[in-house]
């Protein structure tokens, strides 16, 4: 008997580059965004915990990165979205002259920003692309983007979800 692979390699012929990237991401270890991130070792949940500490001793980035954590997940208009490592820099360190406070009776504007939010990005993506960053912090063997780790994930543990 003749088996035909045509209809089959027509409609996996469009995975081929999804499939491709996934590979190289594999073999090199390298995160790819839109995968899910590779688990994470004891080792550098703790090492990635010590780094968390010292970034959060000092200055007010603790609130920030709980602030991130859930900004983090906010779905996008269109309903996509949410826990994705991404972040929309629209007013991302926009000066906003203050109106006071926000009475109760005001309108809710159903919609929000991220001003505020740019110096934990900063202090995490450090985190996230080195091994020894903070520099009062122990190291890593690997960077956690180059380990596969998702910057999801990252910024989840950093704002304390664990697990």
């Amino acid at each position: 008997a003749v088996v035909s692979t045509q209809s089959t390699w027509g409609q996996s012929a469009g995975m081929l580059p999804l499939l491709l990237i996934s590979l190289v991401g594999t073999c090199l270890g390298v995160y790819v965004p839109g995968t899910p991130g590779a688990d994470w070792t004891t080792e550098e949940l703790v090492v990635v915990k010590a780094k968390l500490f010292s970034t959060f001793r000092y200055g007010e980035t603790g609130p920030q990165a709980l602030r991130l954590g859930f900004h983090d997940c906010l779905k996008y208009l269109d309903g996509t979205g949410g826990c994705d490592g991404c972040l929309n820099w629209h007013n991302v360190g926009s000066r906003i002259p203050d109106s006071g406070w926000v009475q109760c009776a005001d309108q809710n504007v159903n919609i929000t920003d991220n001003n505020g939010l740019s110096a934990i990005v900063e202090k995490l993506e450090r985190i996230y692309t080195s091994t020894n960053q903070p520099w009062n912090s122990p190291s890593l063997k690997q960077s956690l983007r180059d380990s596969g780790k998702s910057r999801a994930d990252l910024w989840a543990y950093s704002r304390g979800r664990q697990g």
